[in-house]
């Protein structure tokens, strides 16, 4: 439907059909399009245009007005959060010690993930009860407010990828497990350690490999694949360690169309969860920035693996993780249609 509003109430998603002006008289290139951004929306604002003609069957409408109130009913409007006040819980069910006790969580399981990785470097045993205990705290905070861990893992420092990338691993991980709804406690805390020490191989990859911000080479991808190998050879001199545990670690990488690696298993001969885990490990860096990129917002992720299809991901898990998270997960801003920004809560 075809109507004319003042131009003071365009809002970025409503399609202009008519200027109300001669081409020559205007300063637009079309005198029908699409306001797409705030840019378009505020050249249009700044102009002598007093209304302009939309089409609500190509763009967004005018918002039904709320019913005036009388002078008595009116309150005066909540001023914007500051920064401070963002600091404050976030999440309706969250409570200010649900946040303090999941950053602690994050905090400590980095730590250890780094003190690991050092102590392989140096020749020592891997403190499999150090990744323990961290992974405890993890599943405890995902158990008093399942949101709020996995708002807080998507705060990363760049250059510290490597280990805060395996927290990260191991909280998402833990969360997918749970939802399934096949695993007990015991065995989320197992599969939470997995994910802490997946990438532990990666000790023996030279630094200017991980962190180098160009495309590897093919030389230097086949280096870097190595990492997996270096895992299983750690993980088997250490022992003690459970097939979850080892899955994890060995088949992040392998896909359902067997061009994997390091073994190109295909389909059902990776096992349910080693496949979450190669699902979680590609969400993780893809919403993470590196020395290479920058992050990729969650839905964007999403909908990227989404359309890599069923050679990538086993698809009803895929489902699942993505049901389970969101397409928009808590702790996400979003633009909205009328140019504001939005909380996921």
């Amino acid at each position: 439907m075809k109507k004319k509003i003042p131009v003071s109430k365009l809002i970025v998603g409503m399609h202009i059909e008519g200027i109300g002006k001669d081409w020559m008289k205007h300063d637009f290139l079309r005198s029908s399009f699409l306001i797409k951004d705030q840019e378009t929306l505020k050249k249009l604002k700044a102009s002598d245009l007093t209304e302009v003609t939309i089409d609500t069957s190509k763009g967004l409408d005018l918002p039904e007005e709320k019913p005036r109130e009388t002078a008595a009913s009116q309150q005066p409007e909540k001023a914007p959060a500051s920064t401070k006040e963002i600091e404050k819980p976030l999440f309706p069910e969250t409570t200010a010690a649900d946040i303090k006790q999941a950053k602690q969580a994050f905090a400590m399981a980095s730590r250890v993930v780094n003190d690991l990785m050092n102590d392989v470097r140096s020749g020592k045993a891997l403190d499999k009860d150090r990744a323990e205990e961290s992974a405890e705290k993890i599943v405890k905070s995902i158990e008093s407010s399942p949101h709020t861990l996995t708002a807080v893992t998507r705060i990363k420092n760049r250059d510290e990828y490597t280990f805060q990338h395996s927290v990260g691993v191991a909280t998402l991980l833990a969360g997918f497990a749970k939802d399934v709804g096949e695993f007990s406690t015991d065995q989320i805390q197992e599969i939470t350690v997995g994910g802490i020490i997946h990438d532990i191989g990666k000790v023996n990859t030279p630094d200017n490999i991980l962190n180098n911000p160009e495309k590897l080479t093919d030389e230097e991808f086949v280096i870097m694949r190595e990492h997996v190998n270096h895992s299983r050879d750690i993980l088997q001199e250490n022992g003690g360690f459970t097939q979850m545990q080892l899955d994890i670690s060995l088949m992040h990488h392998e896909k359902p169309d067997g061009r994997g690696y390091p073994l190109g298993l295909k389909a059902d001969e990776i096992s349910e969860i080693g496949a979450m885990a190669a699902i979680i490990d590609v969400y993780d860096a893809l919403s993470t920035k590196r020395v290479y990129k920058e992050a990729w917002e969650p839905s964007q992720a999403l909908k990227s693996m989404v359309e890599w299809g069923a050679g990538a991901f086993n698809q009803p898990l895929l489902m699942q993780f993505i049901r389970d998270l969101g397409v928009y997960p808590v702790g996400t801003w979003v633009m909205l249609h009328s140019g504001k920004l939005g909380f996921v809560l």
